[in-house]
């Protein structure tokens, strides 16, 4: 007897378990749908500022289609987004446009277009995109590193600087696209 009082109430412990389990997974589902309600409101206003010219914005929207967060990944998208940022002199902006030429994600690879995106930003004080160029040095033939020189020259010197718009974008491996040594992804 007391074997079968032991069984029932292990039953009965099961029971509750397996009710507390679909009352979490109910919650868990509950929660889900919240933040992808939230990530959806995020993600549209974004855009809405990305598509009014707000640089920040843009850049978000940028990492948004980089990082595959509240849109789905895609680099060539990524790129657009960046380069709107990177041309109203947002510098993190600018040294990911380099950095997506450099390793060809949503372009053709480019080092000297590249070159000249992380001059822009190195110019602008980001330690990153210093970095960049002298890897991108040492990835290229004397020839193309020349005409890369030469062509990033003359695109800083026909570049105004206008005010920086990257507040709140400090050059992190965040916020950075991969080192070219990750380029094989």
């Amino acid at each position: 007897m007391h074997f079968l009082a032991r069984i029932a109430s292990l039953v009965a412990s099961a029971k509750s378990l397996q009710a507390g389990f679909r009352k979490a997974q109910a919650m868990a589902a509950r929660v889900k749908k919240t933040v992808q309600t939230y990530e959806t409101a995020s993600f549209q206003e974004s855009l809405r500022k990305a598509e009014q010219g707000n640089a920040s914005a843009q850049y978000d929207m940028g990492e948004d289609y980089y990082f595959g967060r509240t849109a789905p990944r895609d680099y060539a998208e990524a790129l657009k987004w960046f380069l709107k940022a990177a041309e109203q002199g947002h510098v993190q902006a600018q040294a990911n446009v380099g950095m997506l030429y450099a390793l060809g994600r949503g372009v053709q690879q480019d080092y000297v277009e590249a070159f000249k995106w992380v001059s822009l930003a190195a110019a602008k004080g980001n330690q990153g995109a210093v970095k960049t160029q002298q890897a991108l040095l040492g990835k290229m033939p004397p020839e193309q590193r020349a005409a890369a020189q030469r062509q990033a020259a003359e695109f800083l010197g026909s570049r105004p600087f206008p005010k920086e718009s990257s507040k709140g974008h400090k050059p992190t491996s965040d916020h950075y696209p991969e080192s070219l040594n990750d380029s094989a992804r």
